[in-house]
């Protein structure tokens, strides 16, 4: 008559821990974002459902309060993705004080994967600067010197593989380019001088377009 009960026991242990493995997957899956709990974080505008749209991140003072230095923004679409991500410096300019973008820049397309990598000093583009598809697969990419172009550029087509290629000189393109067709083949080289349309949006550009108009 033993051994019934005793099995009866067996099997009611193995439930419980069953039920409680359980219990612990369902709480480990739960994972709260967290940018919510950084310090100095302050909703600016949220959507009508209640959802953040626009977050700042400030500076705290040594006593845990807010100041009015913005190192970081952080917007999002309606499905709660971020949409850009920027940090911030404070700069003085004319006798006011104001915050300009600052270190890494980030904008996501809405299936949250990378739109654009950048990176800014005091309100400007600087240094390395990526644009991809929705799929991830590259744009263009390139270098600012000080918010203009400036060095190689790259642009790409859809499956990866360049479709033009040329440098930028103080914003303005310059030297020689090439355009190619997808499976590689040179289709011309061009000398980017001060009378020739080659990327199409740089000032120089821009101008000759708006003459032939």
């Amino acid at each position: 008559m033993k051994h019934p009960i005793y099995l009866f026991f067996i099997l009611f242990l193995a439930f419980l821990t069953l039920g409680s493995c359980n219990s612990q997957k369902e709480t480990t899956t739960t994972v709260a974002n967290p940018e919510d709990s950084l310090p100095g974080r302050k909703v600016m505008i949220m959507y009508p459902d209640s959802t953040p749209n626009i977050v700042h991140f400030y500076k705290v003072d040594s006593s845990g309060n807010l100041t009015n230095e913005l190192l970081r923004e952080i917007r999002y679409y309606k499905n709660k993705k971020k949409y850009t991500d920027c940090s911030f410096v404070t700069v003085k300019e004319d006798s006011a004080y104001h915050a300009v973008k600052d270190g890494p820049a980030f904008a996501y397309h809405k299936n949250g994967k990378i739109q654009t990598e950048a990176f800014y000093v005091k309100g400007k583009e600087q240094g390395e600067y990526k644009v991809y598809r929705e799929d991830g697969t590259p744009l263009y990419e390139g270098h600012y010197n000080m918010g203009e172009r400036d060095g190689e550029w790259k642009f790409y087509f859809k499956h990866g593989q360049v479709a033009k290629w040329g440098f930028y000189k103080n914003g303005i393109c310059s030297g020689k380019w090439i355009d190619y067709e997808i499976d590689g083949e040179i289709i011309r080289t061009i000398d980017a001088n001060d009378t020739t349309i080659v990327c199409n949006d740089c000032p120089k550009c821009i101008n000759l377009l708006k003459r032939k108009k």
